[in-house]
């Protein structure tokens, strides 16, 4: 029985398979390094400090929500007022939190 992840890792490294031991360490060594390469090429391009997929979410969310109406008493408890419902939460807000409710508000 294989798992999912040793079956995508024998084919990614299919052709590798077939050398001497050495060479294929060092191929799949060289495959590692350039795709990590890229992937600093792509995220180098990132206007934001998350990732677009998870950003575009974000704003999807913000959207949503961009009628809702948040004060935040003090670091601990916040009130959320929408048209229909007013609700207080007791909550703590991380500072990542508070720069994107922050980020939120300046839309």
């Amino acid at each position: 029985m294989c798992s999912n992840i040793a079956e995508s890792f024998n084919s990614w490294i299919l052709d590798e398979r077939k050398m001497p031991t050495y060479q294929m360490i060092d191929n799949i060594r060289v495959k590692l390094m350039e795709m990590s390469s890229d992937r600093q090429c792509e995220a180098e391009r990132w206007t934001s400090p998350i990732c677009p997929t998870m950003d575009d979410e974000m704003m999807k969310m913000v959207e949503v929500g961009r009628h809702w109406n948040m004060e935040v008493t003090h670091m601990i408890m916040s009130k959320i007022i929408s048209q229909q419902i007013s609700i207080s939460l007791l909550i703590h807000i991380p500072s990542f939190l508070y720069l994107i409710l922050k980020r939120m508000n300046n839309l």
